[in-house]
């Protein structure tokens, strides 16, 4: 269902359709001697900051993307998700009853291109963008490594993670329920 809406999607007058490549190979793999203690297998990217603030300031309502993995690239397909309505608001305890304010990231949702199995989500935020790749050969992560902001990313795969991470989405919004 997912993968016809995506290959189906057209945006309106007013959105743009970007094909980008924000991650690109770090040719400095040194850190992967590091992390091996964590993660047997991932690809370490760097984040193109040009790249990931265009998106975030723009109204990119479908995005075509290359994500280099495991010596190859993976070809994403992504549609814009507006996670949040126009009256969303945070109140803290501290707040006093009235909202705080709060930055929301650019959230997308979609397959890899010509795997109809596949889910994708990539959350983009200003100075950060994370993700997870679900296909039936397992879940890939992308996250940002060391100091967030610095534009590291590791790509690795969940089943081959030393230390295991549970994470459970109990949603049933839009006729989807993992877990």
């Amino acid at each position: 269902r997912l993968y016809q809406q995506v290959k189906d999607f057209t945006p309106e007058k007013h959105q743009i359709m970007e094909s980008t490549r924000l991650f690109q190979v770090d040719v400095n793999q040194t850190r992967a001697e590091t992390l091996n203690e964590i993660v047997k297998k991932a690809t370490f990217v760097t984040l193109d900051k040009t790249e990931l603030l265009r998106i975030y300031k723009g109204n990119i309502a479908k995005l075509q993307m290359t994500l280099p993995y495991d010596g190859d690239n993976l070809n994403v397909e992504l549609i814009r998700s507006d996670l949040f309505t126009e009256d969303f608001s945070v109140i803290t305890s501290d707040s006093k009853g009235q909202s705080v304010p709060v930055k929301t990231g650019v959230y997308f949702r979609g397959v890899l291109k010509n795997d109809m199995n596949s889910l994708v989500t990539l959350s983009v935020f200003e100075n950060e963008a994370i993700g997870i790749i679900s296909t039936d050969n397992g879940n890939i992560v992308i996250n940002p490594i060391g100091n967030r902001g610095n534009g590291d990313i590791t790509t690795d795969e969940k089943r081959n993670k030393r230390l295991e991470i549970i994470v459970l989405c109990l949603t049933n919004k839009h006729g989807y329920r993992d877990f």
